[in-house]
This record gives C-alpha cells, structure tokens and sequence, in this order.
C-alpha cells in the first residue's frame, strides 16, 4: 500500500475529477492510503468540489487550498457548477495547502510518502520555501527530502505525440515557467513525469452516467464539461495509476535525465546517468489503457466491484 499525496489543480480541465477517482477507488481498494489533497489554483470552488468527491466515496480525507482563495468563473465553470450541486456551504478546506503540506510530512516515516502533482507548481515550491514551525524544527525542504520517496509528475511533453506537439509549450509547465524552473530545479529527489503524450489519445469515462448515476459529482462533472458520453483525456488519471503502480505493463520509463524548460516554456531533456528524472512511455494501444482506467473510474461509491 502506498501513502499518496495529491496535487490538483482542479480547475479547467475535468480529468482531474476522473483523477481523485480513481485514486479513492484504489484506496478503497487497499491499493493505496491517500494523506491528503492539495488545490493549487486559488479558485474558491476548487476545494469544495474535492470535499464533494470525498463525501461521495465516504472519505475524510483532507483538503488544503491556497488562501485567500477567490470567487472567479472562468474556465472553472463546471467546477463551481458541480460543487454547487453537490457541495455545502460550510465545505471549507481543511487547511492552507503549505501547512497541510507539512503537517502531512512531519508525520510520516522516512521515505513514506509518494506525491503525485497534477496541475501547478506554487504549493510544491512553497513548501520547499517554508521555514521551521511548530510541526516541525525541518525546513520544507528538508521534509520533502526526508519524508518523500517519489514523486510523480503530470507535466512537460517528451515527444511520441502528434509531430508537432513536443515544439509546444505543455499547459502546466507553462503556466507560471518561473515556478516551474525553481520545482524542477531545486526539488529533492527523483521525479517521474508523465508527458502529454501519454494521455491526449486515451479517452476515458465515456459510460459514466450509466454507471455512476446523476447523483454522482463525477459523472456531473464529466457532463457539465465535456457533454453525454464524450468522455475525456486521461493524462491526470494515468499519472494516479502510475503513482500506484510504477510498474504498469502499459508504460515503461525512460532512462535517467533532467527535464527543463526553455525560454518559451518548451519542455527540454537532457539524457543523463545521473539525471534524477525520468519519463513515462506508453507501450500499450490508447484503447487498452483507456479500458484499464475505465474499470475504476466507472465504479460508483458502494460499488462491490473487483479492483
């Protein structure tokens, strides 16, 4: 079992749903224990949609959010739309992500947590500018370099793709570059990344109201962003997966390097045998893994299905 801690930035893009999904099917299934689940957008509608999908798989998980938040409805429009149904009014987080963020470390072994980013870098870089305090005499840095054993990555593009994609700048490397410099920088540890092209083909979630109902916030989700039976790609849901299971038969990894950007945000990666990066490559056709993610994204709460 793997203690997962998640990074979402659960704003325009509903994959990010289908993530923490899949990630409270595999902990119900024993697969992995989940410590916690960051917002790193500042939207005030992130957070209660993650308690909204906490309740509805029956966990107590906790959230942590940006602080002050704010109220914008921009592309987060399913979001605040979702949790509007499905949240309450008093579905505040926990706590401020930084402080969740270090609570969760100080309190775990050596080397026992896996964090898994799927969005922006501000709590991952935050943390590691954080200074003692009275959970722990550790800087944030030192937490995540004695407390985190891997970290997985939804983030950059590695090529294998559509020709041109790898010429791109990857949404969530570019959405703040200076951010991102400093995490893949300064971040302690071995990072797994897995790209864009990995998911932007695997298209999941298309039979969700049939399983799921119209009581669920995932399948509300899913229609109030993408329409009936369109489904989505699955580049966060993929990254859960590989977080649980780093040996998954659809994917292999890279030899060691270092990813970077460039002055437009473009992805980079220097081959290396002291490089502390890797990246995920898909093996597997999009259908066959689009089916794998399927049979735990469409398990509903209270479901008895095998895992």
């Amino acid at each position: 079992m793997i203690p997962l801690f998640v990074e979402t930035d659960i704003h325009d893009d509903v994959d990010d749903v289908g993530a923490l999904a899949v990630a409270h099917v595999l902990d119900l299934a024993g697969r992995i224990r989940l410590q916690g689940i960051n917002v790193n957008t500042a939207s005030v509608w992130g957070p209660r949609l993650v308690r909204a999908i906490n309740r509805y798989y029956g966990s107590d998980v906790p959230v942590g959010a940006q602080i002050p938040a704010s109220g914008t409805t921009g592309p987060e429009e399913f979001v605040r739309g979702t949790s509007r149904l499905f949240g309450t009014d008093d579905a505040q987080p926990d706590d401020e992500a930084i402080a969740l963020f270090r609570r969760v470390l100080a309190g775990a072994p050596e080397g026992g947590i896996t964090v898994v980013s799927l969005g922006f870098f501000g709590n991952l870089t935050g943390l590691l500018a954080s200074g003692p305090d009275e959970v722990s005499p550790l800087t944030g840095a030192e937490l995540a370099r004695r407390a985190v054993a891997r970290t997985v990555v939804m983030g950059g593009c590695f090529g294998g793709g559509p020709a041109d994609a790898a010429a791109l700048p990857e949404y969530n490397f570019a959405e703040d570059p200076e951010r991102t410099r400093v995490f893949l920088r300064d971040w302690p540890g071995p990072i797994d990344f897995v790209g864009w092209e990995t998911g932007y083909d695997v298209v999941t979630g298309r039979g969700l109201l049939a399983a799921h109902g119209r009581e669920s916030p995932v399948s509300t989700a899913y229609q109030l962003h993408s329409g009936f039976g369109n489904g989505r790609p699955s580049w966060d849901l993929i990254a859960v997966l590989l977080a649980a299971d780093p040996g998954w038969e659809a994917f292999e990894w890279s030899g060691p390097g270092e990813a970077g950007i460039d002055g437009l945000a473009v992805t980079s990666w220097v081959p290396g045998v002291h490089g502390r990066h890797r990246h995920a490559i898909r093996r597997a056709a999009p259908e066959e893994v689009a089916a794998e993610l399927d049979t735990l994204l469409l398990r509903r709460a209270g479901a008895s299905l095998p895992v």
